[in-house]
């Protein structure tokens, strides 16, 4: 049986690691600060399509 691949964010004093590399580009978001979510109703903007659908159920 192979070993299960990680990946491991590479900012310093992290060390978060992941078993699939798109949920370490969707962390790297935030140490990059990047929000490309915004909801259409307040303008308010999340690094993650997730929290936009949260808050959008709280209009």
């Amino acid at each position: 049986m192979e070993p299960e691949r990680t990946y491991t964010c590479p900012q310093p004093s992290c060390g978060h690691m992941f078993k699939l590399l798109e949920h370490l580009d969707q962390h790297l978001r935030a140490h990059e600060l990047e929000q490309p979510f915004m909801c259409p109703l307040c303008g308010k903007r999340f690094s993650h399509s997730e929290f936009l659908m949260e808050h959008q159920q709280a209009h």
